[in-house]
């Protein structure tokens, strides 16, 4: 990233200035020659593990520090309650006095502008819901909002630090019938209050995309979804972004195939939004991925690590600055393929994986290139994350900058050249986004 700076801020530092000459400031080595892989996390010992399960809630809580786990579907004791959290290689059970209740496909996001983790909707035995909570602190609390998105599962929900705002959009709804209603409304939340965004286009209704806020363009990406869980047309393989209340469609090279349940999250060691996996409709049965890809600069690149969680989807997704990697947990695989087709074998996991660079660059050509990462600062917890000094960063804090508000440049140079038009491409592409040439992988 030719010696741009991550810069990780203190929750404590943001909020209360005075408190600046208390935060004790780390220098990392520099990792420039380090490469990016997968590694299962090896438990502390004695350590809880929550019971396998699909389409949880998770989300990194930067006001205590941990990731936090919330509730999913398996099929043992269907839509699950439990409350769990991630940190120093531990998974632990909170006992809170409430809770949102079972339920799966719920969106979460942190909410720096009112200090809490915010949960709304999703899916329980009883169908979908469209009530908001807040995590602060260990405990839940029911949000009385005046006004509410409707009922649905598997909207996508994200922080957008440039307008300062909860972001949610689309996701699905099956009542009153067993056919689902698609939404492509979009909503925000601020101060406690849902509002509707009318805009004069957006993506097609759907569910089960993912979006994520990127910090070095300003803007959120969403990328595909389904527009029909049950049919191979239904699966969709757009990018959009949202900024400054406005939709619009991108075409960025090296875009991955029909999409959804996938993960995707900032990723600051990359200075890019991480993609994994997830389930492609397309065949007979459909199938789940395990892909790698880097969304950078209006480019999807394809990494090649030499391990990963194997091919699942419906997983929860979500970066850890405090240890520097990004957490994966639990979701599904089928033995076989979809089960609505009649069939397959629905695995249910509940393992925890992380993505983050290696001490050590890996001479395999089957692995991506070497990933260039700069030094960076580490100011005690971790809170903001203020890339190039742009005056936004991941968790929402805005108002802080070094002055030069320079995009982040490229952490990995292009170094495949299309043969049939001579554009120059990015690692790990796929095809030339200008005449269509499929590129076979180095």
């Amino acid at each position: 990233m030719q010696n741009q700076a991550l810069i990780f801020l203190t929750l404590s530092a943001i909020l209360i200035l005075s408190a600046a000459s208390s935060v004790k400031v780390s220098v990392a080595t520099n990792t420039g020659s380090a490469t990016s892989d997968w590694s299962r996390v090896v438990l502390s010992a004695g350590s809880a593990v929550p019971p396998p399960r699909i389409n949880p809630g998770m989300v990194f809580d930067p006001m205590d520090g941990y990731i936090l786990l919330y509730g999913g579907w398996n099929n043992v004791s269907n839509y699950l309650s439990d409350s769990w959290i991630f940190s120093n290689d531990s998974w632990t059970q909170l006992n809170p006095s409430t809770n949102p209740g079972p339920r799966s496909d719920v969106s979460m996001a942190y909410d720096p502008g009112d200090g809490y983790v915010i949960l709304y909707g999703g899916e329980s035995s009883t169908g979908e819901l469209n009530d908001s909570w807040s995590f602060q602190g260990g405990a839940w609390t029911r949000l009385l909002t005046t006004t509410t998105p409707p009922t649905r599962e598997d909207a996508s929900m994200v922080y957008d630090s440039a307008d300062g705002y909860i972001l949610l959009f689309g996701g699905a709804n099956k009542a009153p019938s067993t056919n689902f209603h698609y939404y492509n409304d979009t909503w925000t939340y601020t101060a406690g209050r849902w509002t509707t965004m009318a805009s004069t286009q957006a993506p097609t209704p759907r569910g089960a995309q993912r979006m994520a806020y990127d910090p070095a363009t300003g803007y959120t990406v969403l990328f595909g979804g389904t527009t029909d869980y049950y049919s191979v047309n239904g699966g969709q393989s757009d990018t959009w972004k949202y900024q400054h209340g406005a939709w619009t469609q991108i075409f960025p090279s090296g875009s991955p195939d029909h999409r959804d349940n996938f993960g995707l999250a900032w990723d600051p060691a990359i200075a890019g939004a991480l993609f994994y996996g997830g389930w492609d409709p397309a065949g007979t049965c459909g199938n789940e991925q395990n892909d790698t890809r880097i969304y950078r600069a209006e480019s999807w690149r394809q990494l090649r690590p030499l391990n990963s969680p194997g091919e699942r989807a419906s997983f929860g997704m979500d970066y850890d600055p405090t240890r520097g990697a990004m957490i994966l947990f639990g979701g599904q695989e089928n033995l076989g393929a979809s089960p609505e087709a009649g069939c397959g074998t629905p695995v249910f996991l509940n393992d925890t994986w992380q993505f983050s660079l290696t001490s050590t660059p890996i001479n395999n050509p089957q692995n991506n290139p070497t990933l260039p990462s700069p030094p960076y600062l580490m100011y005690g917890i971790v809170g903001a994350v203020i890339a190039g000094g742009a005056t936004v960063g991941t968790y929402g804090w805005r108002s802080r900058s070094n002055g030069s508000k320079k995009p982040v440049p490229e952490a990995t140079k292009a170094d495949l050249v299309c043969q049939k038009c001579g554009t120059i491409l990015p690692e790990g592409s796929a095809f030339c986004g200008k005449c269509g040439q499929q590129i076979k992988p180095v």
